[in-house]
């Protein structure tokens, strides 16, 4: 009797971790595609960031500047703050090439800029280079761009076994 009442046990032991094994294994996917869309997230809202501190610096004929503060995930320009997401940071993965537009060199920092500013010139030309967003976890990456030309254009991609433009 003790023996059958210990197999009862041992049997709905296993159908529980048999439903919670089903559950997790239908939740992750759905979780991995979430995430990647609040990473996305923030590289729209940087580049919508860039972009305002751009009109900034025509409008009053000054040189505005994008300050970055990596370990904060915050940047501060033209008066105003954003902050990363708290699964989201500056950086890159390990061992990825970049810029996203010709990768050849390895990233070693979450910006190619000179120093952790960015100028936005009165003629509406924005530093050329490249801001690195990666999650957490480490799986999920991004980029924002703006690239080497007469005309600023700013370039968001992601990475998905390689690098695909996003806007």
């Amino acid at each position: 009797m003790n023996c059958v009442k210990q197999g009862m046990l041992l049997l709905q032991l296993g159908v529980v971790f048999a439903i919670f094994i089903l559950l997790l294994s239908y939740s992750l996917p759905r979780i991995t595609a979430f995430n990647a869309l609040l990473l996305h997230n923030d590289v729209q809202k940087l580049r919508t960031f860039f972009l305002y501190v751009q009109r900034v610096a025509m409008a009053t004929g000054k040189i505005q500047y994008i300050q970055f503060f990596p370990h904060e995930g915050i940047v501060i320009g033209a008066g105003k703050k954003e902050r990363l997401l708290p699964q989201n940071i500056f950086g890159g993965l390990p061992g990825m090439l970049g810029p996203p537009s010709q990768p050849r060199n390895s990233i070693t920092s979450y910006s190619t800029f000179d120093s952790d500013k960015v100028a936005c010139y009165p003629s509406g030309i924005i530093q050329p280079g490249t801001i690195y967003l990666k999650n957490k976890t480490g799986t999920l990456m991004c980029a924002l761009s703006c690239s080497v030309s007469s005309a600023s254009y700013l370039r968001t991609y992601k990475y998905d076994s390689g690098w695909k433009l996003i806007s």
